[in-house]
């Protein structure tokens, strides 16, 4: 259930709002020295004693399809090399903590929704834009969900 407060609901149904919604992303790697923190705005956020660099992204809410498992997308514009020689030097796959805040007109920032953690699958990325499925450490719908298989070769004498 996602529990948004009293101010951000206010906020959300008024005609003309003076607080503004922002996305964070907190991306982690075992080979990062120091977290990359980014905020889908114009300027850059200080929240919960870190600084988030302004940087537009565009993220994907995951479509609703059934018998698959939900895949949200992240498309960054292409500006921090650090985090692209990282993904050419390693096969692990980074982590992204997704966090909905509210900024008020006095610059006071309240965690609206999240955290939600997706490891960014599938990475791939041009002179512009580096883009990332996101999902989950396991695929659920595709693991077995037995741990042996009754097949004549293994239990004949079931046959």
């Amino acid at each position: 259930m996602r529990t948004i407060s009293l101010d951000g609901m206010k906020q959300l149904f008024k005609q003309e709002a003076e607080d503004v919604f922002l996305c964070i992303l907190d991306i982690t790697h075992s080979q990062l020295t120091e977290h990359v923190r980014l905020v889908n705005d114009i300027v850059d956020l200080e929240y919960n004693g870190n600084i988030y660099t302004a940087l537009p992204f565009k993220f994907v809410i995951p479509p609703d399809v059934k018998d698959k498992v939900p895949s949200a997308k992240i498309i960054l514009d292409n500006i921090n090399r650090e985090l692209i020689s990282l993904l050419r030097s390693t096969d692990e796959a980074p982590y992204l903590e997704v966090n909905i805040v509210r900024k008020d007109i006095s610059d006071n920032v309240t965690k609206e929704i999240g955290p939600f953690n997706f490891r960014m699958n599938n990475i791939t990325y041009t002179a512009t834009t580096l883009e990332a499925e996101l999902g989950f450490d396991a695929d659920f719908l595709n693991e077995s969900a037995v741990a042996d298989y009754f097949t004549p070769h293994l239990f004949p004498g079931l046959f």
